[in-house]
Formats: C-alpha cells, structure tokens, sequence
C-alpha cells in the first residue's frame, strides 16, 4: 500500500511538473546585446556599424 501511495505520488507530481513547464523558449527581454567580433573586422567598421544603429 505504501509503494502505491509514493508511485501515485509520484506520478501526480511528475503530470503537474510537465504541465506547468514553459519550455527553455521563454526567457524574458534583456537590455543587452551579443555581438559576434569577426578577425577580418576592424575597429572602425564596427564603430560605424555601432553608430549607424545607435
């Protein structure tokens, strides 16, 4: 009766754990941003590129 007990348990927790997951898709705005620094960029280039979005 009582491993019955834990295995309902169990499987009650394991069906609301999946229902109440939102998936690695949702992680909020941020204020920031990445770039991806090239080699064959110069610093002049990435500041008129900076310049031209800001």
């Amino acid at each position: 009766m009582k491993k019955f007990l834990l295995s309902c348990l169990f499987f009650v927790g394991l069906f609301w754990a999946l229902s109440t997951y939102q998936g690695l898709a949702n992680q909020g705005k941020f204020d920031s941003m990445v770039f991806n620094f090239r080699n064959d960029l110069s610093s002049e280039q990435v500041d008129r590129e900076l310049k031209a979005i800001g």
